[in-house]
């Protein structure tokens, strides 16, 4: 009997332990990833460059000193991404930035689920 539970609590353990772990390539290799600062015309901001190689992962958005600006079809083509991150606007009336708490990166989906994945922009 009691060899018997045994067998039981370690299959237990081993199904929890599989089923926290997150698949390693769940996000994209990110590749060239620069950005710029600009400030023009009242308006300061980011101007973000990154490429993307590996699975089907897309990015969704890009979070850079802790502003987040979603990535949309007008971005980038073919794992090429290019996108302004406005930080200050005086053009725009009301205009708020985006604020996000996690560090420099890219949040990936792959099917239907939101992954991190930080990255080191290097400032040009």
């Amino acid at each position: 009997m009691k060899n018997y539970l045994k067998r039981i609590l370690l299959f237990i353990t081993f199904l929890t332990f599989c089923s926290c772990l997150h698949p390693k390539d769940h996000n994209g290799n990110v590749k060239n990833a620069y950005y710029e600062t600009y400030n023009v015309a009242g308006e300061k901001g980011y101007k973000v460059y990154f490429e993307t190689s590996g699975n089907d992962a897309a990015p969704k958005a890009v979070v850079l000193n802790n502003l987040r600006r979603d990535i949309t079809k007008y971005d980038g083509a073919e794992r090429s991404y290019q996108l302004n991150i406005i930080s200050e606007s005086s053009n725009i009336a009301g205009f708020r930035a985006e604020r996000s708490d996690l560090e420099n990166g890219i949040i990936f989906v792959k099917d239907g689920k939101e992954y991190f994945q930080p990255v080191n922009f290097v400032l040009k």
